[in-house]
């Protein structure tokens, strides 16, 4: 009551003096009323709340007036109720998971101060101290902001927790992870520099009621800041998402803090309400605008990602296996107790599902039919079909192809995407697989993943794939994944025991029948089959079930077949005796294609047959027509095309037509038709792919093609359907070509190629423009030799000349922007393709944007009004997609679009306008597609001195500059090093400490740190290379650090120039140090292997003299010893960069002279690591499976790997027999000790557990003429 009077005295003695005085006596006398009324009983409480209201009723409206008229009231009021209302809106706007309770816990600086204090003695606790010194000038303006508003909300401790609270959660959460912790920490020092001094500036503020209005905006716009650093925790798995998520927030951030930079610059001037209205304005619309704009360039710069990695879509793939499926197909599953195990997520079940069949067996449709079921669920799914034809598929698309499907239609997935920097990491399988995992844990819902044809791709890449399939597995518990494919040794060996595993051909019968029956109910109908004839019918396939044998497709092939009959007659002469496999019913249906009596059709069908063998791209129906109707040296044919080609009539159920595009029913056809079965009388693949080659050159020779046609006439030919044929010739005349050279090796290839290519030469060469080209090209000597130039080697002595000429389109077909669609560091250089086809292909193509129809909608509508009458036209001469991309190599030259507007969209993705700023860059050409892969290029390569972090170095402890430049050397915060070292110039007397920190900068720096803290001792020529070097390059490359590996590397160079005397003992240290090939292989990072194979090739060997022999061992020693190969072996890409090493980094012409190198080495890969692709390499490099035993104790290649019982050992067996291993040599004994025969080995001993087969029995199914011993 005391305090109540005191309050009413203060009212009436200031009211007049001071009116901010007053207004604050005000508030503490209701504030104090209040809390007068809450002390009372509860039984009270109604009667004073009704007492009150009668007092206030015996005011009169004169009396109120004068109240609320009360300038000091009125303004007091306004602002609090400003500050209310933004922290009203505030809470309402956080997610339900932030927990608001805790936020609001902290309403003061010291409660702020206790909650940091104890995280820095936790950190220092784990000696993970993160300087939160730095967030020194956030806090310090904070306080006095606080002090200025406190008048204002009269100690509103809601609104003062909203202040202290959220950075304090923020700091708690980030606790447990470094980079989220420095990342928040950077956001608030950016912050706390724009934030004016408060303190300084309050006596403006007091004297100025319209001034103080823009504290509430400072208030909104921290409030803001809070809200956007909040909203990445509100995640689920936020600890996961935070890398991608918060560089979106960060912009948001930095943009509120350009608002808060206006205001500052605000209170530095007279301000007035107009002012203040007008930053109101602005802040309405300023962020909310900026988001919109974040979000359509977020948006673009997706689509330009997704361009880059063009990763494989199979929508169309499970649309036409919706078409095939039976009804009833997979409802067994339904009753199968592994299956319900897996898709109830039974605790302790496998997370990974594999529907294992033999081929044939209907896993494609099988899986087709679950994720339909997945769908229906609602569950988000991602999906490959895998198929004979995907040449370039690999375990990295795969895994980017599942990455894209996930993330499409999702704002924050496709976020989470374009912040994770993935195309400048596009050949990093572990980064395309931490992307994916992000994505699983960014769902909510369940995931599913479905690769079906598992088996399609080669060894090492599903070898690679399944291993990340299986990490996936590991990291993500609320991930399922199903895998499809045949019982592949490997396979088996990778997932036996890892997942649930169904048997899909033993399951299948009862789908098999419905199948046979829903087939002939359809050949009634269509065939209008008598009655009578139905029963005898149904007879004739009566065995057809039991003789597929739980294969669908061979039944598939045969109601195929059957349902091409008219005649029961022939119905039953066919089907008397059923194919015994499924190779035999693809040798009747090819015979029946080939030798049709139709003499033209049986030609068609051959011809078919071959293209669509040895064609690594599918051919359209389109394409294929114009093909067929080529008339060699016929320059001025001219097409008439009248009736559509029906492949399927001509070729039978063999082959099947998805999108348009003709392909074989199953990898099992083109592995029938391009195997020794049929012999060359019927189908030659190698013939086929000339006749083809040759088809697309004498189609380009064509007038159609003349560079010098007229607008008038190019337009008229693409109405009457003369460029059916040239998307595919344009792309694979080429590609032919090559693969005739690399299936046959001519020394002198065929004169009637060699007269097509001349006479292509002839026609659309550039002739002398080319030549200058070519001239320029060997002068510049950075540009190597491409892959392709090796295969038309044999051309080089003959035919010169065509060799150049070829070569040229090869880097042409490389590197130039006009072909490929992408910007690299050559397409600078004006490469041009030597011939005028690339003009002429970008000439038909404005004709077709000429010539389409431009509908507002951008699509064809043939008939329809505004539509052009040649609509119809083309789409019956060039499919449903006319609308092309421009460049050859993206997918969509040929596949296309349905509409105007998706083309164009598409086309401007291959664009990539976000530049290197740094004058000299190549990257200032070549562009990035995203700001991250831009940002990390110049954190890489350019930011010696990131944006200087603000400290003060006289006010740094002395006790705490180790945890300071630890922090400064992890941010890569050169400069920031540079003036700490120079105060503190003896910190780096401690070696223990330099060490600690080169380790660290080799890992996360850049060589511009390096430079600053590396000891010069340790880089000495002629000096062996210390084991501290040795460390810090293996943290380069376990970090897969190019900047800091090349920095070593450049300062390795000349200490190899020390010889060996120099060295003496310390020789096979310092070898081994420059040599960490172990450490390569282990660290799968394919993009060191390559930098340092160049470094090793252009300066190691290289020396002046000869390298001695005892470095000439210890060289080879380290590319061949059992760390190198069981290093190799330890993961699926293990042997292929040790491959490369072997024969990109210049190793070979110091081994070579080695007496039977590769034999020995074979011998070790043999016993160590059981790796057939190196195994194979060494073979094809001479390598001998029986080579002559060298000392007494060596086993020959084939009995080192009898010792072991592993599977992988009994796949190395079987390898070797097949390849003329001698399985009866004989281990030689020591001193005339008793020889030990290989099949006294515990692998040959135990060879049954893995085969099958008895040792014997092993023997003779793999064994071959062995080769004689004087390899």
């Amino acid at each position: 009551m005391k305090e109540l009077f005191q309050d009413l005295r203060n009212i009436s003695e200031k009211e007049n003096s001071d009116g901010q005085a007053a207004s604050s006596s005000y508030k503490h006398l209701v504030k104090n009323v209040q809390h007068l009324q809450s002390l009372l009983p509860e039984d009270l409480q109604s009667q004073a709340e009704d007492r009150w209201a009668e007092v206030y009723s015996e005011f009169d409206d004169e009396q109120m007036q004068d109240v609320h008229a009360s300038p000091v009231v009125a303004h007091a009021r306004t602002l609090e109720s400003g500050f209310e209302e933004a922290a009203q809106k505030f809470k309402n706007s956080l997610p339900n998971s932030i927990p608001l309770d805790e936020i609001l816990k902290v309403i003061s600086s010291d409660d702020f101060h206790d909650i940091t204090d104890r995280i820095q003695a936790e950190q220092g606790d784990r000696n993970e101290l993160r300087n939160l010194a730095k967030i020194g000038l956030y806090v310090e303006r904070l306080t006095g902001y606080i002090s200025i508003i406190d008048g204002i909300i009269d100690g509103n401790s809601g609104i003062l927790a909203l202040l202290w609270g959220p950075i304090a959660f923020l700091l708690q959460l980030a606790e447990i992870s470094g980079n989220v912790y420095d990342s928040l920490i950077g956001a608030f020092v950016e912050v706390g520099e724009i934030l004016p001094d408060f303190q300084a500036s309050a006596s403006m503020l007091e004297g100025n009621n319209d001034a103080r209005e823009i504290t509430v905006l400072f208030f909104k716009d921290l409030l803001d800041i809070y809200r956007e650093a909040l909203e990445p925790f509100s995640r689920h798995n936020w600890l996961h998402l935070f890398d991608y998520l918060w560089p979106k927030h960060h912009a948001n951030i930095s943009r509120i803090v350009g608002h808060i930079e206006r205001l500052a610059r605000l209170m530095g001037t007279e301000i007035c309400i107009e002012h203040i209205h007008q930053e109101q304005e602005f802040r309405k619309s300023a962020l909310q605008s900026f988001k919109e704009q974040q979000r359509k360039m977020r948006r673009q710069e997706y689509h330009r990602i997704l361009t880059f990695f063009n990763p494989g879509r199979y929508d169309k793939t499970l649309y036409h296996l919706d078409v095939l499926r039976c009804q009833e197909t997979g409802t067994w599953l339904n009753n199968d107790h592994i299956f319900t195990q897996w898709f109830e997520r039974s605790e302790g079940g496998a997370q990974t599902l594999w529907l294992r069949g033999i081929p044939g067996a209907g896993k494609t449709v099988l899986c087709s039919a679950i994720i339909r079921r997945f769908t229906h669920m609602q569950a988000k799914t991602a999906f490959v079909f895998i198929t004979y034809g995907d040449n370039e598929i690999s375990a990295l698309s795969t895994i980017y192809s599942l990455v894209f499907q996930l993330a499409e239609g999702d704002e924050e997935a496709m976020d989470i995407v374009c912040g994770s920097g993935c195309e400048g990491s596009s050949s990093d399988l572990t980064a395309a697989g931490n992307l994916l995992c992000t994505l699983v844990k960014h769902c909510i819902t369940p995931v599913y993943l479905v690769i079906d044809g598992l088996d399609e791709i080669s060894k090492s890449e599903r070898g690679r794939l399944i291993t990340e399939l299986l990490r996936q597995a590991e990291m993500c518990k609320e991930l399922r994944i199903i895998l499809s494919s045949r019982p592949e040794s490997d396979l088996m060996h990778l997932l036996n025991n890892k997942t649930a595993m169904i048997q899909v051909h033993d399951h299948n019968m009862g789908s098999i029948k419905n199948y046979i029956n829903e087939r002939c109910q359809h050949i009634f109908q269509t065939h209008r089959i008598y009655p009578d004839a139905e029963t005898e019918f149904r007879q004739i396939l009566a065995p057809l079930a039991d003789r597929a044998g739980g294969m669908f497709l061979y039944a598939k092939l045969v109601m195929g077949m059957v349902e091409t009959m008219h005649d029961l007659s022939e119905m039953r002469e066919e089907l008397k005796i059923l194919p015994k496999s499924l190779d035999a019913a693809y040798h009747r249906i090819i015979v029946r294609s080939v030798r049709h009596k139709d003499g033209r059709r049986a030609e068609k069908a051959h011809l078919l047959l071959g293209w669509i063998a040895c064609s690594s791209v599918s051919i359209t129906i389109e394409e294929a027509q114009q093909a067929l109707a080529i008339r060699p040296s016929n320059p001025d044919q001219v097409f008439t095309p009248a009736v559509k080609l029906d492949v399927v009539d001509i070729l039978g159920p063999i082959v099947e037509v998805v999108d348009n595009g003709i392909r074989f029913v199953h990898f099992t056809a083109k592995e029938y038709i391009s195997s020794p079965h049929l012999g060359t009388d019927l189908i030659d693949t190698t013939k086929a792919t000339l006749e083809l080659a040759m088809r697309c050159i004498d189609y380009l020779c064509q007038r159609h093609h003349d560079p010098d046609l007229s607008s008038e006439e190019r337009s008229e030919k693409v109405c009457t359907g003369q460029y059916g044929f040239h998307a595919f010739a344009t792309k694979m005349w080429f590609e032919l070509v090559r693969q005739y050279f690399q299936l046959t090796k001519p020394e002198d290839p065929p004169v009637e190629l060699i007269g097509s290519i001349q006479m292509l030469w002839r026609v659309r060469g550039r002739g002398a423009e080319s030549q200058n080209e070519s001239e320029e090209k060997d002068k510049d000597e950075t540009r190597g030799n491409t892959n392709n130039e090796a295969v038309f080697e044999s051309l080089g002595a003959k035919q010169p000349a065509l060799y150049q000429i070829l070569c040229r389109v090869s880097w042409f077909r490389d590197w130039s922007f006009l072909f490929t669609g992408s910007v690299n560091k050559e397409s600078h250089k004006d490469i041009n393709d030597p011939f005028t086809i690339s003009d002429t292909s970008r000439l038909i193509q404005q004709a077709f944007n000429d010539t389409l129809c431009r509908s507002p909608k951008g699509w064809l509508t043939s008939g329809k009004p505004g539509c052009h009458k040649n609509c119809a036209r083309i789409l019956d001469y060039y499919g449903e997609r006319p609308f092309k991309c421009g460049f050859p190599q993206c997918n969509f030259w040929r596949y296309g679009f349905w509409d105007l507007r998706s083309r164009d969209e598409h086309k401007r993705s291959h664009d990539k306008p976000i530049k290197c700023d740094v004058p000299g860059c190549e990257f200032g050409f070549i562009g990035f597609s995203s700001e991250r892969t831009r940002n990390n290029h110049l954190q890489k390569f350019h930011q010696s001195d990131p944006p200087p972090r603000s400290f003060d170095t006289n006010n740094i402890p002395s006790d705490e500059i180790q945890d300071i430049l630890l922090d400064f050397v992890k941010s890569n915060q050169v400069e920031a090093v540079k003036e700490a070292l120079g105060v503190f110039q003896d910190a780096l007397q401690d070696d223990i400490f330099r060490d600690e920190l080169m380790k660290l900068a080799a890992s996360e720096a850049s060589e511009a740190m390096l430079q600053l803290l590396a000891d010069p001792a340790d880089f000495q020529e002629g000096e062996p290379v210390s084991q501290r070097v040795t460390i810090y390059l293996k943290e380069s490359i376990k970090a897969r650090n190019e900047n800091t590996l090349r920095y070593f590397l450049d300062k390795l160079r000349p200490i190899i120039r020390g010889k060996e005397g120099s060295f003496g003992r310390d020789i096979e240290d310092h070898v081994t140090g420059i040599l960490p090939i172990p450490t390569l292989l282990l660290s799968q990072w394919f993009d060191g292997v390559k930098i340092w194979s160049d470094w090793f090739r252009r300066g190691l060997l290289v020396s002046p003299g000869p390298i001695e022999n005892v470095v000439e061992t210890k060289i080879r020693h380290r590319f061949d010893d059992d760390n190198t190969i069981r290093a190799a072996a330890s993961h699926p890409t293990g042997d292929e960069q040790l491959i490369y090493l072997w024969e990109h980094s210049g190793v070979l012409s110091v081994i070579k002279s080695i007496p039977k190198w590769t034999s020995q080495t074979l011998r070790k890969v043999a016993g160590s690591g059981f790796s057939i692709p190196l195994a194979k390499w060494l073979l094809k490099n001479g390598a001998c499976v029986n080579e002559e035993l060298v000392r007494d104790t060596n086993a020959s290649a084939l009995q080192r790997a009898a010792k072991s019982t592993s599977p992988e050992a009994a796949e190395m067996m079987q390898f070797l027999l097949q390849n003329g291993a001698d399985p009866y040599a004989s281990m030689r004994g020591r001193h005339g000790r008793k020889q030990k025969k290989i099949c006294e080995e515990d692998g040959a001993k135990g060879i049954q557990k893995h085969t099958g087969m008895t040792w014997d029995e092993f023997i003779k199914a793999n064994s071959c003429e062995v080769i004689e011993r004087d390899c």
